[in-house]
């Protein structure tokens, strides 16, 4: 195999292929460039790993006279050379290095387990239960307070999102409250919802928070954050914020969010309105399992490494 044309009429004419310069490098050079240093860095790691005997030459590189594809092998001298154990085991180390990474990315949302309601008590003195299915188990969840009406998994889906999302145009929600499972809330009180266990950084869904010309305000008794707000069933409505914990809403739907591991979300909603409704979810943010094949993958690059440096010091 000969070198490429171009490369042999600059090397005839005096100038080294890989001193070539151009004064304007192209976008698609300067990509070259960049893989070309990821080569080099991973090519130095690999050198750290191996045999101190066996290192991989030197050799001089300039960034404004690389010219050189990234994929081409050291034939030419494009690269510094190494020996066959050292490319092998790079490319092993480059596979595994993408293919972990792929294994451990996040999307940045979590996907959120929201309330599945399944009894529901109405009036002065109501009650609801349902459970949150989160990390392969389930929470119990127990509403106490006024209740209008509750949803259990069937009527008219409220939960519907517009432009802006209301409930899923934020950094922590991927989606939705599920459709058709919500308890309905209209007299001033005291409400309160329970866990059957700690929950981290509980979320509260909120459709229909009081009237343009009707502000109803929910008082917590723990601070919380607004993730977002936007077009829901009723609308686009507007908020104001009191303090860290006074939520008012003029036909508001959004998203809220409680930090820090909590047992109970207690509040009081004033003054009396039609109705408005909530939800109450836990974000899923149980860190993702290797699978054993990519484990197996990753544990051999180790052991061929280990193995190199053993055959390396027996020479």
């Amino acid at each position: 195999m000969t070198a490429p044309s171009r490369w042999r009429a600059r090397t005839a004419a005096g100038v080294p292929s890989a001193c070539v310069c151009r004064l304007v490098p192209s976008r698609f050079e300067l990509r070259k460039r960049f893989f070309f240093s990821c080569r080099i860095f991973l090519q130095s790691v690999v050198r750290l790993l191996t045999s101190k005997k066996k290192r991989i030459k030197t050799v001089r590189y300039k960034w404004e006279c690389c010219l050189q594809s990234p994929w081409m092998t050291n034939k030419y001298g494009y690269w510094p050379s190494g020996t066959e154990e050292e490319a092998a085991m790079l490319r092993l180390l480059v596979l595994v290095m993408l293919m972990t990474a792929g294994m451990f990315s996040t999307a940045g949302a979590s996907t959120i387990g929201w309330t599945d309601w399944t009894a529901a008590t109405t009036g002065a003195s109501g009650s609801a239960k349902g459970a949150i299915s989160v990390g392969g188990s389930n929470i119990d969840v127990a509403f106490n307070g006024v209740l209008s009406f509750a949803q259990l998994g069937t009527g008219t889906n409220f939960w519907t999102e517009g432009s802006p999302a209301p409930y899923t145009n934020n950094p922590v929600i991927d989606n939705a409250p599920t459709p058709s499972e919500l308890l309905g809330l209209n007299l001033r009180g005291s409400y309160s919802l329970t866990f059957s266990e700690p929950v981290a950084n509980p979320v509260m869904a909120i459709v229909s928070l009081g009237r343009i010309n009707q502000p109803v305000s929910y008082v917590f008794d723990t601070p919380f954050t607004l993730l977002s707000e936007g077009q829901g069933w009723w609308g686009d409505g507007n908020y104001t914020l009191g303090g860290s914990n006074v939520l008012t809403g003029y036909e508001l739907h959004a998203a809220i969010q409680f930090e820090g591991l909590l047992s109970s979300i207690k509040w009081t909603s004033a003054p009396d309105e039609y109705w408005h409704g909530i939800t109450v979810g836990v974000p899923d943010d149980v860190a993702p399992v290797p699978e054993p094949s990519l484990m197996l993958l990753l544990g051999s690059g180790l052991a061929g490494l280990a193995l190199l440096r053993r055959k390396e010091k027996n020479v």
